[in-house]
Parts: structure tokens; C-alpha cells; sequence
């Protein structure tokens, strides 16, 4: 199943990288909005640092877009293909902005 879906990704055409492209754009704003929202939900809990909080939030979301991008990625239509990719970008983006974030320069400005 794996190599299937990376060999229609490889060979999708310029339509289908184009459309991943544009909907970039609109779903990292979803994906962050999704972030603040499973933010709000961690932050019930007691926790011991800031920046444990960010990874934590961080994390969570990139893994909840990448399993949504994995089944976006499975079905056939090559829109379905296209807003996979978004997805998964964008919870690659989120996930390395957050993290870099939260447990670089947080810990550099003393937040704790």
C-alpha cells in the first residue's frame, strides 16, 4: 500500500502539484487553527513548562494532519491526492515551526 501511494505521488502531474500548492495556503490556516484548539484542550491538564506545552501541541496536531493526509492519499481522485499533500505539508510546516519554537527559542528567552 506504501509504495503505491509514494509511486502516485511521484507520478502525479503538474495539475496535482499545483492544486497541493494552492491549497497550502488555506489548510495550514486550518491545521493552525486545529493547533490552537488541541492547545486549548492540553492546557486543562497541569503541566510542568511552556515549552513542553508547545511540543506536546505541536506534535499533536502534526499527527492528527498526517493521518488525515494518509487517507486523504489513499483514495483515487487526484484531488483527493492533491489536498493530501496539503495536509501532510502542512502539518510538516506546523510541526517544524512549533517545534523549533517551543524548544529553541523559548528556552533561549527564559521562558520556562
Amino acid at each position: 500500500m506504501f509504495r503505491t501511494t509514494v509511486a502516485r505521488v511521484r507520478d502525479a502531474g503538474p495539475g496535482v502539484w499545483r492544486t497541493a500548492t494552492w491549497w497550502l495556503l488555506v489548510v495550514f490556516q486550518v491545521v493552525f487553527a486545529a493547533g490552537i484548539g488541541i492547545g486549548w484542550l492540553i492546557a486543562r491538564v497541569p503541566m510542568r513548562s511552556y515549552p513542553i506545552f508547545v511540543a506536546e501541541t505541536t506534535v499533536s496536531t502534526a499527527l492528527a494532519s498526517f493521518l488525515i493526509s494518509a487517507a486523504l492519499l489513499r483514495r483515487s481522485s487526484s484531488r483527493a491526492l492533491a489536498m493530501g499533500l496539503a495536509v501532510g505539508g502542512a502539518g510538516l510546516i506546523a510541526l517544524i515551526g512549533g517545534l523549533t519554537w517551543g524548544l529553541i527559542f523559548l528556552p533561549l528567552s527564559g521562558v520556562s
